[in-house]
Order: C-alpha cells, then structure tokens, then sequence
C-alpha cells in the first residue's frame, strides 16, 4: 500500500489516510487533535478532519479565467500540493500523536505475519529481480493488500461468479502488481502457496 505516483510510502500514505479520519478543533492556524481513534463520521459537527484544515491552510488557486497566468497558478499549486503532501504524511509524528497507536496497529497488520508466511515471502523476494515486489516482500511488507489477493482467491474458487477486474494506475506499478497477481495464479504466493 502506497502511492508510487504521488510519491508517498507506505507511512507516509497510513498518516495522510488517517488525517482524513481524524477530528479536531482549529485555533488559529492550528489544529488540535480530539479524536481517540480515525472515524468515518465526526464525533461532533464542529471538527474538522487534519487533511481538511491542511487543505484549507493551503488552499489551490482555481485555473478557471487564468489563462496568461496558467502556469503560476500551476507553480502555485505545485508548491501548495507539497506543503500539504509533506504535514499529512508526518501527521501521526505531529498533531495526529494522539492516535498513533491506530498508526502502529494499522502499520503492524501491512506486514506478512512472523513465521512461515513472512520467511515465504523473504524466499520469493530472493528469487525476484530487482523490483517495488522484491523490495517489500523482502522486508516482509505486503505489496497489494491481502483483503483484495482473498478477493480474487474467492472469486477464482466460485466459478458462478463473474467479475472482470480493471487495474488503473497513476505511476508504473502495474509491473509490480502483475507479478504479485501471476504469483497467486501460479500458486506461488505466500498467503495461497499450492
């Protein structure tokens, strides 16, 4: 899990999806954690979630109407994209430390667990050439989530389902995401091996 075009680890990618799901209360030009776990709803109508007051804190210029001034309004937003990319992604190291142990949980469970299933993994990672596979299989780190590979597994041994399945993606991680798929067909992943 991570996002390869927007330039986001794993971390990073955990502490931008947990400041879409955590409240607090602005004062000033600051923000102040009141949740006690992320939540999809706010526990009260007046917070606001880490990502909304960053964005806000940062906000985009429109384009619309900007024609001779396209592209410092592009530059603009560059530079705003980054000031937001770089205070969600360290979000559970700044004002979001009061949930870290959600970050920590969540961290914890991208990873094949100890023993067999993670030393498989480490065995494949070293058969790989170098790759984004390799690299997270070998530090025993899940590429794509399991809850999606136990998705496909289940579809595959349900043959009264019919699912087409459309990859989309923003970078050049479909290489990777291909291997992994063609390690579970052949019966070589570490979660479904045989």
């Amino acid at each position: 899990m991570s996002d390869v075009a927007g330039g986001r680890s794993m971390e990073n990618t955990l502490n931008y999806l947990l400041a879409e799901c955590t409240y607090g209360q602005v004062q000033g030009n600051e923000w102040i954690c009141v949740s006690k776990e992320p939540s999809l709803t706010p526990p009260s109508p007046s917070l606001v979630t880490y990502k909304k007051f960053v964005d806000t804190l940062y906000p985009y210029q429109s384009m619309h109407g900007a024609s001779d001034a396209l592209n410092d309004v592009k530059a603009f937003n560059k530079a705003q994209k980054k000031k937001r990319t770089a205070l969600q992604s360290a979000f559970t190291s700044g004002p979001g430390r009061p949930i870290s142990a959600s970050y920590d949980h969540v961290l914890s469970c991208l990873f094949f667990p100890q023993g067999p299933l993670r030393d498989a993994a480490k065995a494949a990672a070293a058969t790989m050439a170098d790759s984004g596979l390799k690299e997270a299989w070998s530090e025993g780190r899940y590429y794509i989530l399991p809850s999606f590979l136990h998705l496909l597994f289940h579809v595959d041994h349900h043959p009264t389902v019919d699912v087409n399945v459309v990859f989309r993606t923003f970078g050049d991680d479909i290489v990777e995401v291909a291997k992994e798929i063609e390690f579970l067909v052949q019966g070589r992943h570490p979660l479904f091996p045989g």
